[in-house]
């Protein structure tokens, strides 16, 4: 991960959708100078699926996420990208952070645009205003492409975040704890949309977040950490279907079960 030149993929997203990656970690360490914060981590995310990260604050999720972006180098070990390792600056991946950070001086339509800046040095067409404003749409923002960011919700904000990523048609999906400072109506709408968009899309997300819910509603694998530097990460099967069947019976006793698993792994009692 020493090449300063952003990778480009010989095949390039398609005008159908991105080109999805699988993620494979391999005996990864990042030590600051602090200790470390990670050590000999494995892991492994199929194309196409969503892999959630749970752990204690400090354990190094969001490191974890900052190499898979090529914003990190690792200490040791590989993190790679379709068999590719992650270089500087990887463009194969598109981050949505805990905060929106749009530009406040740009609408939302323009801050979608910036999305596609990589991909309009090989196709002048990438976010064109009618591809912004169909992202727009999916992420029902429909008719609020005008609007500065000062003058929309901190959920419309977040959600023009997600369309922003999403135009850039990346390999793979970061998110950061997209949710945790929207309110738990908006967090639940969130997730149901980015649980119906990456699915659609069949795109690649590796999902750092604190929430045991979130992680069970979204997550096909579930990787739990433990505190930083111990190089304790358990991986936690996900044994239901899609779509998540919120009534049936039986997914509702499985997804009980994976809940107070992950309860147990991350030291908090369950009271279900």
């Amino acid at each position: 991960m020493s090449s300063t030149t952003p990778y480009r993929s010989a095949a390039g997203p398609t005008a159908a959708g991105p080109v999805s990656l699988p993620v494979d970690v391999q005996q990864l360490g990042v030590d600051f100078g602090r200790g470390p914060v990670l050590t000999d981590l494995d892991l492994h995310v199929p194309s196409g699926q969503v892999h959630a990260v749970l752990g204690p604050s400090g354990c190094g999720k969001s490191t974890l996420l900052r190499v898979l972006a090529g914003l990190t180098r690792a200490t040791s070990g590989r993190a790679s990208l379709g068999g590719d390792a992650v270089v500087e600056g990887d463009d194969r991946v598109a981050v949505v952070f805990q905060q929106p950070r749009l530009l406040p001086w740009l609408d939302l339509r323009a801050n979608v645009a910036l999305g596609a800046t990589r991909r309009r040095r090989q196709d002048p067409t990438a976010g064109s205003r009618t591809e912004v404003d169909e992202l727009l749409e999916r992420v029902g923002l429909t008719g609020y492409g005008d609007y500065r960011p000062a003058s929309v919700s901190g959920g419309m904000a977040q959600r023009t975040a997600l369309a922003r990523a999403l135009i850039a048609r990346p390999g793979v999906l970061l998110l950061d704890e997209p949710f945790a400072a929207l309110d738990a109506l908006t967090r639940l709408n969130m997730q149901a949309l980015v649980d119906e968009l990456v699915h659609a899309d069949g795109t690649t997300v590796v999902l750092v977040t604190h929430d045991v819910d979130e992680a069970v509603r979204l997550a096909d694998g579930i990787t739990v950490l433990g505190a930083a530097g111990s190089g304790h990460a358990t991986a936690v099967p996900v044994d239901l279907r899609r779509p998540r069947d919120t009534t049936e019976p039986a997914q509702l006793a499985a997804a009980a079960r994976l809940r107070t698993r992950l309860l147990e792994l991350v030291g908090v009692e369950s009271h279900a």
